[in-house]
């Protein structure tokens, strides 16, 4: 969140079969700048990935019920709180909790606006987070493994979390995913990035 405040970034990276010489304390490999003007990542990107910058993909967005699901989680958190309160006092004055929901509500939409993906021909892209943001870079051809889950609420709504995995996710925190897809988009997806990342050559 401080980052986003000051304009900056932190740029991070996953290798697989990487070690070091003599066995040395491999801590910290994964932060390949630590600190960075946010606006210098997009000419730093085609370093990594010398296709990048021609691979354009459209960003799209899950699915509007996430707001829904944002608000059914906040408010039943609300509603356990005014309880506690109202057996506790026994007075119309612990239902103050419920100002909060307009304030869910704006989280809820903010939250839902931050989630994305974006598809190109050789990179598959996610993005996440409203306070803190992560956008998620991938080569399609270093992609092992694809899953569509589905948690009890999300089958409730008809969502589903769409997941990659790739070789050395321990250090940037696991392989991108998507969730609040709807079921079918989500093995849509699952689908294309298998059959890409099957006709295209692995390479370590």
């Amino acid at each position: 969140m401080m980052r986003r405040l000051f304009g900056l970034a932190t740029l991070r990276a996953d290798t697989s079969g990487r070690t070091r010489e003599r066995g040395d304390n491999n801590e910290g490999r994964d932060v390949v700048i630590p600190i960075v003007n946010r606006a210098a990542v997009d000419q730093l990107l085609p370093v990594f990935f010398p296709d990048f910058m021609s691979d354009a993909a459209e960003w799209k967005r899950v699915s509007k019920l996430a707001i829904r699901r944002g608000m059914i989680k906040g408010g039943l958190l609300c509603v356990s709180i005014v309880s506690a309160l109202f057996v506790y006092q026994r007075e119309f004055i612990a239902l103050w909790p419920l100002i909060f929901l307009p304030i869910i509500y704006l989280v809820s939409v903010i939250r839902y606006r931050s989630l994305g993906y974006a598809m190109g021909n050789r990179y598959f892209r996610t993005r996440h987070g409203w306070l803190g943001r992560s956008t998620q870079i991938v080569p399609i051809n270093k992609i092992q493994a694809v899953e569509v889950s589905q948690t009890p609420f999300d089958r409730r709504l008809g969502l589903a979390t769409m997941s990659v995995d790739t070789a050395g996710q321990a250090f940037t925190g696991g392989g991108p995913h998507v969730s609040n897809l709807p079921l079918a988009e989500a093995q849509t997806i699952a689908a294309t990035l298998a059959h890409k990342a099957g006709t295209r050559n692995y390479k370590w």
